[in-house]
């Protein structure tokens, strides 16, 4: 016979009953995993991976897959947002690394003093706000002059196809 240390917990209660009335049965709210739904207003997917689905809306086509010359386009404009985000999270976030790296394994350089009470690591860390303004204020200009113009071509072009 074994031992029960815990003779005075109760079995938990059993489940209760499915719900009665209009609500479906648990095993229909049960999501099927792997199995696919068909787009509303389609009896099946299209045969060929690469064709637009047919709109659900007689009358208005669907956008197909961008021309060469607008992908060259778009990628030059993701570069283009891939580089401003790396320039900016670099900066801001080395600067802090920076200061935070110097705390931990040069607190002799962090203590030195800079002018009257304040010191290096003091001074480090004021410079935190006005550097990330900084940063700030540069990703603004470069989004407007390398940026802008990228979008602007990409929209014009697709206004031009679309015609």
């Amino acid at each position: 016979m074994s031992y029960d240390p815990f003779p005075s917990y109760p079995a938990p209660p059993p489940q209760p009953p499915p719900p009665a009335g209009p609500f479906p049965a648990y095993a229909e709210e049960t999501p099927v995993y792997g199995v696919r739904q068909y787009p509303a207003g389609l009896d099946a997917f299209p045969a060929d991976p690469g064709e637009p689905f047919p709109s659900p809306v007689p009358g208005r086509r669907q956008p197909s897959a961008p021309p060469a010359r607008q992908a060259r386009e778009l990628a030059g404009l993701r570069d283009a947002y891939r580089r401003q985000r790396r320039v900016a999270g670099v900066t801001v976030l080395g600067f802090f690394a920076l200061y935070i790296l110097l705390t931990v394994y040069a607190p002799g350089l962090v203590g030195w003093r800079v002018a009257g009470g304040l010191n290096l690591g003091l001074l480090l860390a004021l410079l935190q706000l006005p550097v990330t303004v900084v940063v700030l204020l540069v990703h603004e200009h470069t989004a407007q002059s390398s940026v802008d113009p990228l979008v602007e071509r990409v929209r014009g072009q697709a206004a031009e196809d679309a015609r």
